[in-house]
């Protein structure tokens, strides 16, 4: 009778763990549901990518600029 109280305890103490251990998660998890919803409201005011390349562009950024490449076969230093 005693093996089984001691086992009714144990299991009764590791439950009452498992349950503060799944409240702990469950409020971790409520915190990164709220951060991601305001992230998601930031990205949605900022209007997306069309309204962030218009920005760019306001600002002297270049669509599709001119590409030059500057290296040559033979090493600068060997031109004459």
């Amino acid at each position: 009778m005693a093996i089984l109280s001691l086992a009714q305890i144990y299991l009764s103490n590791r439950l009452a763990t498992y349950g503060r251990n799944l409240k702990l998660i469950e409020k971790e998890i409520a915190l990164i549901e709220e951060r991601n919803s305001q992230v998601k409201s930031e990205t949605a005011s900022r209007g997306g990518l069309a309204k962030l390349e218009d920005m760019a562009l306001e600002k002297g950024f270049n669509k599709n600029p001119m590409v030059k490449n500057l290296s040559s076969k033979v090493p600068v230093a060997l031109n004459p």
